[in-house]
């Protein structure tokens, strides 16, 4: 008997453990019946031990059901045929409670599994999430497709930047020209303590919600600052991706801004703009130079120019014609011009991006100056808005009532003037952007 329980063991445990050692999508060799659910195991690989554990216990649960109403109808014809034998009718009975009282542990303990813990009952074998895997540079190819590709998105997202700044510019701009007086609060104090004192105006002041500040749209003026600040950070984002930001510091801009600016509008009303560019170029073939424009470099100095001298030493190695065939140096010669072509090309883009670069910096300061000027139209009210009174001092209903007449309190003429700054470098970095994603896709095509 004990070796009869053993055997049976060993037999459970290699049927459970054999889809462990098996991998793949094999077809199962034995078509296993299908439960009352309609599910069976298919193959090695999608049925996982927790499955088969499902399977066996539905398989289970069904073969008990038969089995109890086999058992039931056995009892029940024992029953009829007992002719009144209490032994048999005894034993019918005994039956019939043994296969009501089978299948209702079962059901119980299904129950009382969902009722504890659904998972319980939910088989799944545990594993890792499934990772895609990612593309991976193979060739020197892909690796100058990789820097292209970079560029083409610091010209795109700079462009984007840019379009942001000034919708968001025009917004704050537009407002601050509307912004006027009456819109601030004024205060009227009642002078002297007898029926005969009166209201004396006493300020004008700006408070921090719509009503009552000298524009109107003051909250959407905000969230409008918050926005340009966003957009500023992501075109700072991408003018250090382009040329770092060593070359900044090599240039000194940050310690002729006033200049800078000056010599940036006076070159740019002038149509030339080339002029402006030496001391950072020549800041950048120093060693200051960063980011792609780094790269851009790298490949110009390693690949660009040593393809270009090989071909050159080699078309003048060849042999004249007819030794040469001549389809030969013709072919040679077009690879030749497409190399210089591309030479060309890439040392037009790394000049955007330094441009990129400088009118970035030089933007920066007519946009401070139009975040920062606007929030003197708050300051200005005390000095540029004078209050009126209104109402009596002992009057129940209105009182000792201010108004503020006059007209904008902004710094109009500065606003102007650092907008139109604005405007000017916005569509130079705008035509670089754009002249960026032109070379690179010029490039790109040449290298097809």
């Amino acid at each position: 008997m004990i070796m009869r329980k053993k055997a049976l063991i060993f037999f459970i445990v290699i049927f459970l453990t054999i889809p462990i050692f098996s991998f793949g999508q094999t077809p199962l060799e034995v078509d296993y019946p299908l439960t009352p659910g309609g599910e069976a195991p298919t193959t090695v690989e999608a049925t996982t031990l927790a499955l088969y554990i499902k399977y066996i216990y539905n398989i289970s649960f069904g073969i008990a059901a038969v089995i109890a109403f086999i058992a039931i109808v056995y009892a029940g014809f024992l029953y009829l045929s007992s002719v009144g034998d209490p032994n048999k009718i005894k034993e019918a009975k005994s039956r019939i409670f043994s296969a009501l009282l089978g299948i209702g542990i079962l059901l119980i303990s299904y129950v009382l599994l969902i009722a504890i813990n659904p998972e319980t009952i939910m088989l799944i074998t545990p594993g890792l999430e499934k990772i895609p895997s990612s593309p991976y540079v193979t060739s020197l190819k892909d690796l100058r497709s990789q820097t292209l590709g970079t560029v083409k998105e610091i010209g795109v997202m700079g462009k984007l930047a840019m379009e942001g700044i000034e919708e968001v510019g025009d917004n704050i701009f537009e407002s601050s020209l509307i912004c006027n007086c009456v819109f601030a609060r004024g205060l009227c104090l009642c002078t002297g303590g007898s029926e005969t004192s009166s209201c004396q105006p006493q300020t004008c002041y700006a408070s921090e919600d719509n009503d009552g500040h000298p524009c109107s749209n003051y909250n959407e003026i905000i969230e409008w600052e918050e926005l340009l600040s966003f957009w500023m950070d992501e075109l700072i984002y991408y003018q250090n991706r382009a040329v770092g930001t060593d070359l900044l510091e090599a240039a000194r801009l940050e310690e002729a801004e006033e200049e800078i600016i000056a010599s940036v509008i006076e070159k740019l009303m002038a149509g030339d703009f080339d002029d402006i560019l030496d001391d950072a170029v020549d800041a950048a073939l120093a060693g200051y130079l960063g980011g792609e424009a780094k790269s851009l470099q790298k490949d110009i100095v390693n690949i660009a120019r040593p393809t270009i001298a090989y071909y050159e030493d080699y078309i003048r190695a060849l042999p004249p014609a007819p030794e040469t065939d001549p389809r030969t140096i013709e072919t040679l010669n077009q690879i030749l011009d497409r190399e210089e072509e591309k030479l060309e090309l890439k040392q037009d883009l790394l000049g955007e991006l330094i441009k990129f670069n400088f009118l970035v910096e030089a933007i920066k300061i007519p946009v401070n100056q139009v975040a920062d000027l606007t929030e003197q139209c708050a300051l200005n009210t005390q000095s540029q808005c004078s209050p009126q009174c209104y109402g009596e001092c002992h009057d129940t209903y209105i009182g000792c009532q201010a108004v503020c007449i006059g007209l904008n309190p902004c710094p109009i003429i500065d606003i102007t003037i650092a907008w139109g700054e604005f405007e000017l470098l916005q569509g130079e970095i705008e035509n670089t952007t754009e002249e960026i994603i032109k070379l690179v896709d010029e490039i790109r095509q040449l290298e097809l």
